[in-house]
């Protein structure tokens, strides 16, 4: 089944908005374009969503310096699972402790560092479900320009700690070796 194009009363709101909110960066967007053929794929492209989606992307929107696409403002209308994306964080936060970590995308993982990766291993979500749901939100809003997620760092166990095999320790030697001539340790 089909889903029915937003109405182009909607579609002029939203433009409307944005021209206001972004002025030239947002006329700049569809320069040499053609605007009812850019309208008309909005429709589509956001077809099925609510009132209270669009006006929750909207509000999104309000953090950001440059306008969205129309994918990434579709991404901030649909919302968050905030107590599945925590638990999952969570979750991976501990994986990243032994270098397993793979996270879902780069806003979950940047909310995680700001949020506070102790915190985030040590509590749980109900009485931080309206801090985690800010954080959130903000790296949502900042997703096109996140730097890329950085490789984990593992940490060496303090004297008398954990051993590793000596085999380990050549292997991880070696690859902390090759990150420094390429540059990226």
């Amino acid at each position: 089944m089909t889903s029915i194009p937003l109405p182009s009363a909607w579609i002029d709101r939203i433009f409307s908005e944005f021209s206001a909110m972004y002025g030239k960066h947002f006329a700049n967007m569809w320069y040499g374009a053609d605007v009812s053929a850019v309208k008309n794929t909005w429709a589509n492209r956001l077809a099925g969503l609510s009132g209270a989606q669009i006006a929750h992307g909207m509000k999104m929107c309000e953090r950001l310096n440059f306008p969205p696409t129309m994918p990434e403002f579709k991404a901030m209308c649909i919302g968050v699972d905030y107590q599945g994306s925590f638990n999952e964080a969570a979750r991976q936060q501990y994986n990243r402790t032994n270098g397993t970590d793979k996270w879902p995308s780069r806003a979950i993982f940047w909310a995680a560092q700001k949020f506070g990766p102790h915190d985030l291993m040590q509590q749980s979500y109900g009485p931080n479900a309206k801090r985690w749901a800010a954080v959130l939100d903000e790296q949502i809003a900042l997703a096109p320009s996140l730097p890329p997620i950085p490789e984990p760092r593992i940490a060496i166990p303090p004297p008398g700690g954990e051993t590793i095999p000596n085999e380990e320790l050549r292997n991880r030697l070696k690859a902390l070796v090759g990150k420094m001539k390429r540059g990226t340790a």
